[in-house]
């Protein structure tokens, strides 16, 4: 038997046929039952196919391996798509157990492949027979979600992108974390389901965790696992659903700044002296927006900030930077008050922080700002409270409470919005204009 290439490292020849073989580690053979090598053959003796065979073969290995390093056992089950690769790997397509059993020939036939093999592996046996391709592992389902939503994932940037599939990798792993096995989706129970609410409500009295983040554990994994149902047309719900806990109604419990302290410590003197003049136009800018980090870090110089315009204007849309975070986000916000300074300072937008980490950057240097020269009303607020100040003047100035949710980037819950243009951009400038006097 010999080694077919030092860069192809597991494919060996052997009496003119492939074969893949892995050692091992030492530390895991007694989880493999004392195994010392991952062996199995490629089924062909052409060269070209044994190099396209590896690949699935490597794949099948790779996960066996894994599991082992994780679970220090070789008998948890593992995704039906890693028995598909090693069934691949040897020449074959892995069929749905239930597909196989409805046809007697395809049962026979599959039969004699396996009789064939004279192998006594397990993980061989479920690359002919194996349960269901409709099923795969708690800790893939992320993967899944990659794949089924990669057209909208892709539009993110790398950091966009790992902050969004981090909370649903966390949920999941806690899941797995709580139920001590990474269980394939079948066999998740209602039980399953109750006693991780049980273990999260415990979480939440022992102040370790708050109901809203409860809530998105379990929100996460309910659409997680009815994306991989949709995905396979199974017709079923979760063993999560109506599993929620009550939150308080106190809007994220975020503490909104007084326009009587705004006045008095941020307009009063020179207070942001020390600042630098990029981080302090963006603070003043959020303050008569509405808007947030990511809105206004994200801002095309060229499209999106109009000054020119006979109504200085701002337009909040996905555009190569960044998305946004629901479709009625997109809006177009006249520029007035200390917003319309902030960017007639600063024409091209927020430069200093317009790359992918700007917004993070930018919320770090405000907020220690803040924090270090007593310029927060209490140990609670924090600048994404201005938003709800924004929200707060204008319901104080009598805006059409249509124009408020259109502002604020809020879903309409009438049908008035479904005709006409809405609002004129001149039209909303006057409205807006009205807050202009809490800061004089």
């Amino acid at each position: 038997m010999r080694k077919v290439s030092a860069d192809i490292p597991y494919l060996y020849e052997h009496n003119g046929f492939y074969l893949y073989r892995q050692a091992i580690p030492n530390h895991l053979r007694h989880a493999a039952d004392k195994r010392r090598e991952i062996k199995s053959s490629l089924r062909t003796s052409s060269r070209s196919e044994a190099i396209r065979l590896y690949g699935e073969a490597d794949i099948a290995a790779e996960e066996r391996l894994k599991l082992l390093e994780k679970n220090g056992s070789a008998k948890e089950p593992l995704p039906f798509e890693v028995y598909a690769a090693q069934a691949a790997s040897r020449g074959h397509k892995l069929v749905d157990l239930s597909k196989i059993v409805a046809k007697p020939r395809l049962l026979f036939k599959t039969a004699s492949e396996w009789r064939k093999t004279k192998s006594r592996d397990p993980f061989l046996f479920n690359s002919f027979f194996n349960a269901s391709e409709r099923d795969t592992l708690l800790s893939k389902l992320v993967e899944h979600y990659e794949v089924r939503d990669d057209y909208r994932l892709n539009k993110l940037n790398d950091n966009a992108r790992r902050k969004h599939l981090n909370p649903r990798k966390l949920a999941i792993n806690t899941l797995i974390d709580h139920l001590g096995v990474d269980k394939p989706v079948s066999e998740l129970t209602r039980e399953d389901a109750r006693s991780f609410h049980a273990f999260l409500q415990k979480q939440i009295h022992d102040e370790k965790i708050v109901e809203n983040t409860a809530n998105k554990y379990l929100m996460h994994i309910r659409t997680l696992i009815s994306g991989f149902y949709k995905q396979h047309d199974i017709d079923e719900e979760t063993v999560f659903e109506k599993l929620n806990f009550k939150e308080d109604d106190d809007e994220s419990n975020t503490s909104v700044y007084s326009i009587e302290f705004i006045k008095r410590r941020w307009l009063t003197g020179n207070p942001f002296e020390n600042m630098n003049d990029c981080a302090r136009a963006l603070l003043f800018a959020m303050i008569d927006t509405g808007c947030g980090y990511k809105e206004l870090c994200g801002l095309d110089p060229h499209k999106d900030i109009n000054l020119r315009h006979k109504v200085p204007h701002i337009i909040i849309r996905a555009n190569k930077t960044r998305g946004t975070k629901t479709k009625f986000r997109k809006r177009v916000i006249p520029l007035i008050g200390l917003a319309l300074k902030a960017f007639q300072e600063f024409p091209q937008g927020f430069t200093r922080y317009a790359d992918p980490n700007g917004p993070d950057n930018a919320s770090n240097a405000i907020r220690k700002f803040l924090n270090e020269n007593n310029l927060n009303e209490s140990d609670d607020h924090s600048p994404r409270g201005l938003r709800h100040l924004f929200a707060d003047r204008m319901r104080e100035h009598d805006i059409p409470e249509e124009l408020q949710i259109r502002l604020m980037g809020h879903k309409f819950k009438g049908t008035t919005p479904k005709y006409g243009h809405g609002h004129q951009l001149r039209t909303t400038q006057n409205f807006l204009k009205r807050l202009e006097n809490d800061f004089k």
